[in-house]
């Protein structure tokens, strides 16, 4: 499923990258206190093969917005749906799994690429991609959506209280990537994106995805692409146009052929290299 991707992700050079010094160790076998201890909600919620599902369906929805369309072509993915994926898979995938130190660094990183991002917009007008509006955005989406897709498409959803504490225990981690605001209750998340999905718009990317997407090749990606769309409200779905619409139809269907590694996102780590990591080595 990932070979497309991953040639993609060479071409663009890794999302986060170790330091010259130091090994190459998955980010999630680093020792040191995490955001998300294990059996947290959102780990497990992140573990889910649906969580690929919430992904896209969280760029779809973002790239609606033609401020955060123009991001992501700032960003690279003008064409490449999959990447932007997994650049996000990646970052969250640190976030979750690994090292508070190292998620720190990750979402500075983020952050300062986004900053990087600055023009006009499609419509004409000014965007940054630091912007807190866009960063509010960019989080309270996806996560609405990863929450959805498992909702939608999990064997094993999240239950109503774990779905709460996913959400409230990602607060704190979003204020520090920018968020003044975020979600503290699946009810904040919801009165949230009720009152923006009326301003989305069909966005230049947004139909240039929906072509790549409905074309994909790839019959895990496809399964995916299809899923994603289902996941969408009709109202949002629309603007991918009626064959979006469509072939959403038949994205329902179990994810039962997609196989989904939990660390496959896994990047070299430490990235922040921290103390913990270094006496470990020392010792071994």
């Amino acid at each position: 499923m990932r070979d497309g991707m991953d040639e993609r992700a060479a071409e663009r050079g890794a999302p986060f990258a170790a330091n010259a010094d130091a090994p190459e160790v998955p980010v999630r076998l680093v020792p040191g206190r995490r955001w998300f201890p294990k059996g947290h909600p959102a780990r497990r919620l992140h573990a889910d093969p649906s969580a690929l599902v919430g992904e896209l369906s969280g760029l779809l929805l973002r790239i609606l917005d033609p401020r955060c369309a123009a991001v992501v072509e700032a960003s690279g993915f003008s064409d490449d749906p999959w990447g932007a994926v997994q650049a996000s898979a990646q970052l969250h995938h640190v976030i979750v799994n690994g090292p508070i130190d190292d998620g720190v660094v990750a979402i500075s990183r983020d952050f300062d690429l986004r900053a990087d991002a600055v023009g006009y917009d499609e419509t004409g007008s000014y965007y940054w991609g630091a912007d807190r509006d866009i960063l509010a955005w960019a989080h309270q989406s996806r996560l609405w959506a990863v929450l959805g897709a498992n909702r939608s498409h999990s064997t094993r959803p999240l239950d109503l209280g774990e779905a709460e504490a996913a959400v409230a225990d990602w607060a704190p981690v979003a204020r520090l990537a920018g968020v003044c605001e975020p979600a503290t209750t699946l009810l904040d998340l919801n009165s949230f994106m009720r009152s923006r999905v009326h301003g989305l718009r069909t966005t230049a990317l947004a139909r240039a995805y929906a072509q790549i997407l409905l074309a994909e090749t790839d019959p895990e990606l496809a399964q995916i692409s299809l899923a994603a769309l289902s996941t969408l409200p009709s109202s949002v779905r629309r603007h991918f146009g009626a064959e979006c619409m469509i072939a959403a139809r038949t994205g329902r269907a179990s994810l039962s052929g997609v196989h989904h590694n939990p660390f496959e996102w896994d990047v070299p780590a430490p990235i922040a290299a921290p103390s913990a990591m270094r006496e470990m080595l020392r010792r071994a």
